[in-house]
C-alpha cells in the first residue's frame, strides 16, 4: 500500500491494474500486483481444472488468499490460506481478445439503467461543477450540455461518492471525494474511454506519498474498489441484458 502512494504514476499503475484485473479483494489485488501487473484472471488449480481447463507445463502459480471456513470448538469460523493461482495466460485455451471500446451510447444506457441512484439533468449547477450527488435526494445532477466523456466521468465519479455513502447521516463530501475521483478513472480505463485528463500527484500527496499508516492506505483503495465494482457490477449485468435483446431481436 505504501508502495503505491509513492506518487502519482505509481498510483495510476494501481488503478489500471484494478481495472484490467477479474474483481478481487483488496488484499488478493495488492498481492497479485506486486507478483505480476500483468495478470488478468486468477484461479487455483482446482477451479481452473471444474472448468475443464489445463494449466500449461511448467506454469509458476502466484501467491493467493483463498477464504475458507474451519470448524474451532464446534463453531464454524472464517480464515483463509496461501494457496497457488494461475492466470489466464497460463492456461491451455483461446486466449481472451482485447474487448473493442463499446460506443459512447451502450456504455451510458448501460450506466444509467435501473440505476439505484436517480440521475437527472440539470440546468442550474454551480458554475465549474459537472455533477453533485445529493445524499439526501439520492440523486445525482449532472451539467447539461457537456461533451460525452466529461459526463460520463462526471457520472461515475458521483455515483461513487453514492457507493461510500453510508446512509447513517455521516456522509462528509470530503472525506470521499478523492475515492471516487479514482474509481471514476478505474472505470474509463476498464471500458476504453479517454482518461488522459486523470492526475493523481495530488492524491499522493494527500497521502503523504505513502508514508501514511498502511491500515490507512489500504482503507482508500478498498474504497475505490467498493466503489468501481459496484458501478462496474451494475453495468455488466445491463451488458449482459442488451446482449440477450440482441440475440432475440436476431433470432
Amino acid at each position: 500500500a505504501q508502495e503505491v502512494f509513492q506518487n502519482g504514476d505509481s498510483l495510476k499503475g494501481f488503478l489500471d491494474f484494478m481495472g484490467q484485473c477479474k474483481p478481487q479483494r483488496t488484499d488478493n489485488l495488492f498481492l497479485l500486483y506486486a507478483q505480476s501487473p500483468e495478470i488478468r484472471q486468477v484461479k487455483t488449480f482446482e477451479k481452473w481444472k471444474e472448468e475443464g481447463k489445463v494449466v500449461k507445463t511448467g506454469s509458476k502459480g502466484y501467491n493467493f488468499i483463498v477464504g475458507q471456513e474451519y470448524e474451532k470448538d464446534g463453531v464454524i469460523q472464517q480464515g483463509y490460506s496461501i494457496q497457488k493461482a494461475y492466470d489466464i495466460s497460463q492456461i491451455r485455451t483461446k486466449q481472451p481478445e482485447e474487448a473493442e471500446p463499446k460506443p459512447m451510447d451502450q456504455l451510458m444506457e448501460a450506466l444509467l439503467t435501473d440505476s439505484e441512484v436517480r440521475i437527472q439533468i440539470a440546468d442550474n449547477l454551480p458554475e465549474g461543477i459537472q455533477a453533485q450527488y445529493i445524499p439526501k435526494q439520492r440523486t445525482v445532477y449532472v451539467q447539461n450540455g457537456m461533451e460525452e466523456n466529461t459526463t460520463f466521468h462526471a457520472v461515475n465519479r458521483e455515483l461513487a461518492c453514492a457507493a461510500l455513502d453510508q446512509h447513517d447521516g455521516n456522509y462528509v463530501r470530503k472525506k470521499v471525494n478523492a475515492q471516487a475521483y479514482c474509481a471514476a478513472y478505474v472505470i474509463g480505463k476498464r471500458y476504453g474511454v479517454e482518461v488522459s485528463g486523470f492526475q493523481f500527484g495530488k492524491i499522493a500527496e494527500m497521502q503523504a506519498n505513502g508514508q501514511k499508516d498502511p491500515q490507512e492506505l489500504r482503507g482508500f483503495l478498498n474504497d475505490v474498489r467498493q466503489a468501481a465494482y459496484t458501478i462496474r457490477n451494475h453495468m455488466e449485468r445491463n451488458f449482459g441484458e442488451q446482449e440477450q435483446t440482441l440475440s432475440l431481436i436476431h433470432i
